[in-house]
């Protein structure tokens, strides 16, 4: 699956997740939380590929819902071990989460209605999100975990 679709576009960190694909800096520094992290990455790759050659609406659901369904085990995955240690900012993070998946639903329903006319705003929303969700939100659970030997 090729991460490299878009060209010139960024986001608001001011750089492209999609054409670098997973760079070390993205890195939480656990394994298990940053090969999620990379299938994500993927993920939104393989939907905005199929948005640029404009595939059929079913199969554009059909990653949506894999993404989306992706995210709800991830989020689950971080919230347990979150939940288990009694991480400082479990309720604000699972919070986020929460409102990640409203985002989701919203977009997999934009997806179902308007097919292959959704367009590269929608990868930069995703794009984005995952980047701001993993660079900001993410790294402050990494050093509290790397503390408790993870």
């Amino acid at each position: 699956m090729s991460t490299h679709f878009m060209t010139g576009t960024t986001n608001d960190m001011g750089s492209n997740l999609l054409l670098e694909g997973w760079q070390d800096k993205y890195s939480v520094k656990i394994k298990k939380f940053d090969d999620q992290h990379r299938t994500l990455i993927e993920l939104i790759a393989e939907l905005g590929e199929n948005i640029r050659h404009k595939k059929e609406k079913s199969y554009l659901t059909k990653i949506m819902s894999k993404l989306m369904d992706y995210t709800v085990v991830h989020f689950g995955e971080e919230e347990f071990l979150m939940n288990s240690y009694d991480y400082p900012d479990f309720e604000s993070h699972k919070a986020e989460h929460r409102k990640i998946i409203e985002e989701l639903k919203s977009i997999r329903q934009r997806i179902q209605a308007q097919g292959n006319l959704v367009n590269i705003q929608l990868l930069q929303f995703l794009q984005s999100w995952l980047l701001q969700h993993i660079m900001v939100t993410d790294l402050k659970y990494s050093d509290f975990f790397t503390s408790k030997g993870f």
